[in-house]
């Protein structure tokens, strides 16, 4: 007997969904929703690099406490 793995034949089966990075309110939820759902690309936020991360997230956590303005559209 060679081996006694067993191979499965048939379609493989999806990769779970990883969960999203930001968990913020409308509008930042909106940003979310946008990349990760209509565009199905969550791997958009594996591109920023990482040493950017904790200024972004400094940044929207401002916007969302009220303490700064969108950084786009009406202010």
């Amino acid at each position: 007997m060679r081996g006694s793995s067993r191979r499965t034949w048939g379609p493989a089966q999806p990769a779970a969904r990883p969960e999203p990075v930001w968990r913020y309110e409308p509008p930042l939820q909106d940003i979310r929703f946008v990349i990760e759902e209509l565009l199905d690309a969550p791997q958009q936020w594996a591109g920023i690099e990482a040493w950017l991360l904790p200024e972004i997230d400094w940044r929207l956590r401002r916007v969302q406490a009220g303490d700064a303005p969108l950084p786009w559209g009406p202010t």
